[in-house]
This record gives C-alpha cells, structure tokens and sequence, in this order.
C-alpha cells in the first residue's frame, strides 16, 4: 500500500470500504503536505493474545449496526459527530493570535452492498466547523466517495475509489503566505489497484494508478499557482518468507503538472523501495519501506535525489493496550516562495489503553524536522496528545482531548504555541 501524508482539518476521511474517523478540531499545521498531527498511517489491525491481566476485560466498542434496506443487500449506515471546544491560536503565528471557542458538526451516510464477490460502498461526509468569535475563520468539508472490491477469483483482486473533495487548508497550515482566511479547494481523484497471486502463495504483484486534479476557489492571489493535476502508478512485488511476514519491492512514478507553473513547479518523482509487511506473532504488525526518492523539476529549481522511507508499526501486548508507532522522510513542493523544495522526517508515538470495558485513554507524541531547500528556514515542530473515550452504548460515545502544539522555526515569524481543546459526542445507528 502507499501512504499520503499529509495537513489537513482535524476530520479526516479514510476509506478502504467507507470508513469514516472523525476528528473535530483544526489540524495543527506542518509545512505542505506532510505532517505528523492528525495524521492515521494504514498499519493493519493487531490481532489479539489472548494475555490478559485478571479481571480486566476488553473494551465494549461503538460499532454503528445500520439499516438494512429493502430485501437486506443494501446497508445505510448514519453517523453524526458533534464537538465543543477552544482553540487559542487560529492562525498559527507568533504574532496576532486570534482565539475562540468552535462548535462542530459531522455527519456521515454510508450505502454498502454486496454482490457476488463485489463490495460496494457510496457515502458522504460533511464537516461545519464554527468559530463564535472568530468568524472569519469558518470552514466547511465536504466529500462524496463511491468505492468497491471483488475477488475476481482465488489469484486476482480488484479495488477502485472515486471521490469528490470540497475542502480547505486553515491558515497557517501551508508555506503560501497572505492568506487571512482559509484557502478553499476543489479535488476530484480516482483510484485502481489490484493484487495478482493467492494470499497464501509465495509470491503476489500489486499494481497502482491513480489520478488527482486539485483547484483553489479563493484567494486566488496567493493560491492560483498551487492547482495542479498528478498522474501516478504504482508496482511492487511482495515475496512470502514466514505464514505472516513478506519482503516487497516497490517503484512508485507520479507526474505533477502545475495549470500556471509560474512558479516552475512541474517535476517528476520516483521511488524504488524495498521492505516488508508483517503480521510477525499476534502481537505485532506493521509495514515499513526505506528506499530512494528522485524529485525532479522541469526547470532551474533544484531536484531532491536522497533516502526516502515510510512506514507504521503497531504493538498489543495486552488485548486491551496497543502502542502505534509511525514514521516518514520525504519530499514535496514549495508552493510558496521561500525554497525549491521542502522535506520533512516525521515520528508519530500513540498509546491507548483500556482501563475497563467502557473507558480508554491515549496518549501522543508527534515530532517532526522541516527543512526549505533552496531557502534558510528549518522548523521543528512537536506535539503532544491526551484524550479519554467514554462508550455509553454502542451507539454513543462521549470523548474529550487536548492538543498542546509547539514550533520552533529558524524565522521566529513561524514560531507558534497553541493549546487546543476538544469534547466530542459520536452518535451512530
């Protein structure tokens, strides 16, 4: 699989079947593209021990039932998130630090399917995130995404999403400067993969290609040159060393072709990579995949050619307490004026636990290192995580969490400290 990391608002979207996480804040920001708040890295889902401490059960979940439609092939399954909470640093600045207490409301609506071998999934998701003081600052996500899956026999697998985005950047969260409100973008993307070999056979070949056409509607001054079209494929071959662990190879070429390219952006990245995927004792399971990254410019800006890697491991040494651990290194563009070209090494620490059936907590570290090439400005920017998740049913859940990010920049334009709070209601059919 490929990991895309990047900023975003704190609703994020994931899919691999329509599944919706939640988050109803503003993202703390990190340089375009990559970051290490609020980022979900796909590592598969550890199984469990069965070693667990007396008495202590596992934790009750919320898991939405749905409604069975018609003859009962076709699932709707309704969500709605709700949150409160205070944000002490809107744009994420040393300077003028406009603050205010936010309401948001996320709803979700999933139609799933099956026929035959084929899932089938189409679903919405809205995010309105209100600042009652700070108005100017409102935003509202949108995303329509229509997906599916088939198991076209025992060798070969087919999987293919479309998907519509109306979303935003909140300011600060990208190097464009200017911006005083949040810059607003429209994206259509569509994605096909598909597996060739059984899952229990030596070898397996996956292949990618997917296409992604990304235009700003506002404040256009400062965003127009940031709209651009990619083109990108994908192959790797994974080759069986264990039942649960795999080593892989994998070229990843994707074409970035930029409307204006005033600002000569065009470029061409490559990526040879080799790793493993593992499900190494019921304990652990992760990805990880080190390699070398060519970013090539069409024109005069420098091209980045060094170490890329990308990866996330997950730990359960108790059914009910897992560690996740996340990592990356790589590059993207500037679309500001200050380098040729941006990179960025990530780490990502989180650590949940179920104290009992109903109650959990977690704990986060995110850390990383931004460099402008081309451009004097470094940046290192941490943060630090500690929720608690109450089940009240399962089709309830009250939350609460706070977020207390810091960035320290070699232009102490860009140092900023902010102190985000969050109570949040999960309601589900």
């Amino acid at each position: 699989m490929s990991y895309q990391l990047s900023i975003r608002s704190a609703c994020l979207f994931l899919t691999g079947g329509f599944v919706a996480s939640i988050v109803c804040a503003q993202a703390p920001a990190a340089p375009a593209g990559i970051t290490v708040n609020d980022t979900v890295v796909g590592t598969p889902a550890a199984r469990a021990t069965g070693f667990e401490a007396g008495g202590v059960p596992g934790s009750d979940e919320f898991s939405p039932a749905g409604l069975r439609l018609g003859s009962g092939n076709v699932l709707f399954t309704p969500t709605l998130s709700v949150g409160f909470g205070t944000n002490d640093n809107l744009t994420l600045t040393s300077g003028s630090k406009p603050s205010s207490t936010f309401v948001s409301i996320a709803p979700t609506l999933v139609l799933s399917s099956q026929y035959g071998t084929g899932k089938y999934s189409l679903g919405y998701q809205g995010e309105s995130l209100k600042y009652l003081s700070a108005t100017a600052y409102n935003t509202e996500n949108q995303e329509v995404a229509a997906s599916g899956s088939h198991d076209l026999d025992t060798r070969f697998a087919l999987n293919w999403r479309a998907a519509y985005q109306n979303r935003y950047d909140p300011v600060g969260s990208t190097d464009r400067a200017g911006s005083i409100k949040p810059d607003r973008w429209e994206a259509n993307n569509l994605t096909v993969s598909g597996r060739y070999g059984a899952e229990e056979a030596t070898g397996n070949i996956e292949g990618e290609v997917g296409y992604f056409d990304k235009q700003y509607t506002n404040n256009r001054l400062n965003t127009a040159g940031a709209d651009y079209k990619s083109l990108n494929a994908a192959g790797r071959f994974l080759y069986r060393v264990g039942p649960a662990t795999r080593l892989l190879t994998e070229y990843r070429h994707t074409q970035f072709d930029y409307r204006l390219n005033t600002n000569n952006l065009d470029n061409v990245e490559q990526r040879l990579l080799v790793g493993a995927r593992w499900n190494a004792t019921a304990a652990t399971s992760g990805e990880f995949k080190i390699g070398y990254l060519n970013k090539d410019y069409a024109t005069v800006r420098k091209s980045f050619k060094g170490t890329t890697w990308e990866g996330g491991f997950r730990w359960t040494p108790l059914t009910y307490s897992s560690v996740d651990v996340n990592t990356g290194r790589g590059a993207t563009d500037a679309t500001g004026n200050d380098a040729d070209y941006i990179t960025n090494n990530f780490l990502s620490l989180g650590w949940t636990h179920n104290w009992r059936s109903s109650f959990s907590t977690r704990l986060g570290l995110n850390t990383s290192r931004t460099n402008y090439v081309g451009g004097s400005r470094k940046d290192k920017t941490n943060e630090w995580v500690l929720g608690a998740s109450y089940v009240i049913s399962r089709w309830a859940r009250v939350s609460a969490e706070a977020k207390i990010a810091e960035r320290n920049s070699s232009n102490d334009f860009y140092d900023y400290r902010r102190n985000l709070m969050t109570i949040r209601l999960d309601l589900a059919y």
